[in-house]
């Protein structure tokens, strides 16, 4: 099913897609990408027909459908509850790291510390959902957890040109630490070998997500482009113009995409917030952007799963490497938090794991 909207061009899928619109010939190596998915796809599919088991060839179809656009959904994957509880949490903070003025957006980060119903959505991954991210990273782990906010414009809504600055105005990658690896590069737009490692990125919905309330935009496909993309360019804004598409859901649903895909956020032209939990996950080797092993307190540690704690890289004596990095520093707030959370919480014997 796809609609579009008049105004803006963009395409919106919710449950049927067609293969993936092929990339122009200056994004070099994309038809080697473009078949090796196509032959696993093929793959996948031939082995959905043979399986009598409709969960196993529904399991398959995603898989299929992840390697070719580059991204899926997972509906009702987080319970109501736990929806609600997260926004509540969420509308209650204080002051927001703000993100893009201009796009009214702002992210509010260390959300483990916050309530302990941000682990809880952590373990609500399904199966499923980790056997992909095992099967393209490897063993794997949490690099970043944090939440998003796309506020409402409060102004020229109906002026078309403004959207249209602001719809991709963000475009971006999040491969492997999207716009924060610019000055590495020496520019945000560089070439992604194919055998480059993979990142996956998980996203929770809190609000419904729809091209009005600023839903993620993806260009299908475009993670085998072997390129990044930046907003600057008239060439790469043009191109993913042309093919993006407003990834549609319900509050409580997921959507699963490489972090090689070219995407934004959209612009909020609704009523109400739109608010979603971003997770990136990263081959065990690769530099989290959010090192939790450092950061996340013994009180919030000791109520994890055994699971949690490994995906979130937290090793069994990072509290000592903890007390040097992070917790006695030149700021008293997080020097007396951390001489706090030590003399309540304690610490692990050095030669033990945690219980």
């Amino acid at each position: 099913a796809m609609s579009e909207s008049p105004a803006t061009g963009t395409r919106s899928r919710r449950v049927a897609h067609s293969l993936a619109p092929r990339c122009p010939g200056r994004c070099r190596g994309a038809v080697v990408g473009i078949c090796l998915a196509a032959l696993l796809a093929h793959r996948s599919d031939a082995a959905a027909a043979e399986c009598g088991d409709e969960l196993c060839a529904a399991a398959l179809a995603d898989r299929a459908q992840l390697l070719r656009l580059g991204y899926r959904t997972v509906p009702s994957a987080l319970r109501r509850e736990d929806v609600e509880r997260a926004s509540r949490v969420l509308q209650e903070v204080a002051w927001p790291v703000p993100d893009d003025a201009e796009m009214r957006s702002s992210r509010v980060f260390h959300l483990l510390e916050r309530d302990e119903v941000f682990a809880r959505i952590l373990e609500s991954i399904s199966g499923e959902v980790e056997e992909h991210l095992t099967e393209f990273l490897g063993p794997w782990h949490i690099g970043s957890y944090h939440a998003i906010a796309v506020g409402p414009q409060d102004r020229g809504v109906d002026d078309l040109e403004l959207i249209h600055r602001l719809r991709y105005k963000k475009l971006h990658v999040d491969y492997p630490f999207g716009g924060h690896a610019t000055e590495v590069h020496g520019g945000g737009r560089f070439p992604v070998h194919p055998d480059y490692p993979k990142t996956v990125q998980v996203l929770f919905m809190l609000s419904d997500f729809i091209e009005t309330s600023g839903a993620t935009l993806i260009a299908p496909g475009s993670h085998l482009w072997n390129t990044t993309p930046s907003g600057d360019s008239a060439d790469d804004v043009a191109l993913f113009s042309k093919h993006a598409v407003s990834i549609d859901g319900h509050a409580g649903d997921m959507l699963v995409y490489f972090g090689q895909a070219w995407h934004t956020y959209g612009v909020n032209t609704g009523a109400a917030v739109r608010r979603a939990l971003l997770v990136q996950c990263l081959p065990y080797y690769v530099r989290p952007m959010e090192n939790h092993a450092l950061m996340a307190p013994m009180r919030v540690v000791t109520r994890m799963s055994p699971k949690l704690r490994a995906r979130l890289g937290i090793a069994w004596d990072f509290m000592f490497r903890h007390g040097v990095s992070v917790g006695l520093t030149a700021d008293p707030f997080s020097t007396a938090r951390f001489v706090l959370d030590a003399a309540w919480y304690g610490y692990p014997e050095r030669l033990h794991p945690f219980p």
